[in-house]
């Protein structure tokens, strides 16, 4: 870890302790500064663990497995989107 990253580390957190928003998929936690730590699922699964916040230069460790991350949503998406083209969704009707 580099230096400066040290200085800046606030506190090692559980994954189970951090609150997951499945629209902007990212999991974010309180900060002491008011405003919240944030990373991205996408940065998870990438093995990323730090978590920062963009309103002060502290940072938080994220204890986590992979397998233990949400699914993609992508085929969340895809049934969104079928559901708003109905174009798109006769075709996929016509395949059952």
């Amino acid at each position: 870890m580099l230096p400066d990253m040290a200085e800046n580390m606030y506190d090692e957190i559980e994954i189970e302790d951090m609150t997951y928003d499945a629209t902007l998929e990212i999991y974010h936690y309180p900060c002491p500064c008011g405003d919240r730590f944030e990373i991205a699922i996408a940065d998870l699964r990438e093995k990323e663990d730090i978590a920062v916040c963009p309103s002060c230069s502290l940072m938080i460790r994220v204890i986590f497995e992979v397998v233990s991350l949400p699914l993609f949503s992508c085929f969340d998406r895809w049934d969104d989107l079928l559901r708003r083209s109905p174009g798109l969704g006769n075709k996929r009707e016509g395949r059952r």
